[in-house]
């Protein structure tokens, strides 16, 4: 079903639909979301703060924490990135816009590298892009919520991701004090599609320190 035309889409979309599925956790839960799921975890998170074990956040695209923390610079990188994609989609084909989309999240040469059933996936959801553009740049959840889920939380990144989204993982580590951060050598954006050994592993140490820990 498409998002009717003229309606503001936000996070409070994906969370609604999201929540019923609660009804199968136990009281507590794991949370794991990567890059636009990361904001979406991280609203549901905040969303029922008591009964998140452990929040795991890969990459999330958190884009106005850099403007909550004066980084301005790196908050542009995104806005124009976001208005970059919009223009090449508006000038077709959708291809165009996914190839570009897809070199500045993971390097030149990323949208050929994906195998064909999978660009054909995300050539299929290309409008919701555009809603996810749209509803992460409207997410700024507090600094006082942010810090109630800092010793639960897990900031995974690689270090070859685009310069704005390094600053990014560091600036939410220092704004949740007890969170844990991983940097994954050698890795970009798409992280948990060419190192998922790596992210498997450090989710699984962080589950289990999360299972040694008192319930709040």
């Amino acid at each position: 079903m498409r998002w009717p035309n003229g309606v503001r889409f936000t996070l409070a979309a994906e969370r609604l639909a999201l929540e019923p599925l609660l009804a199968c956790c136990a009281d507590t839960f794991h949370l794991v979301g990567y890059s636009y799921g990361g904001v979406v975890a991280l609203d549901l998170a905040l969303a029922h703060p008591n009964r998140v074990r452990t929040l795991t956040l890969i990459e999330p695209v958190l884009f106005n924490i850099l403007c909550e923390a004066g980084n301005e610079r790196a908050f542009q990188q995104f806005a124009h990135a976001r208005d970059d994609f919009a223009a090449a989609l508006a000038r077709g084909p959708a291809e165009h816009a996914l190839r570009s989309f897809l070199d500045f999240w993971s390097g030149h040469g990323a949208w050929d590298k994906l195998l064909a059933d999978v660009r054909a996936d995300m050539l299929g959801a290309v409008d919701k892009v555009v809603l996810d553009w749209e509803a992460s740049f409207a997410f700024a959840p507090s600094r006082q919520s942010l810090e109630a889920l800092g010793s639960r939380t897990l900031l995974l990144r690689g270090d070859r991701s685009p310069p704005g989204m390094l600053e990014l993982v560091d600036t939410l580590h220092a704004l949740m004090p007890g969170s844990t951060r991983c940097v994954i050598a050698g890795a970009n954006h798409l992280l948990p599609m060419t190192r998922p050994a790596d992210v498997t592993q450090a989710i699984r140490l962080h589950l289990h320190a999360g299972g040694e820990r008192p319930l709040l």
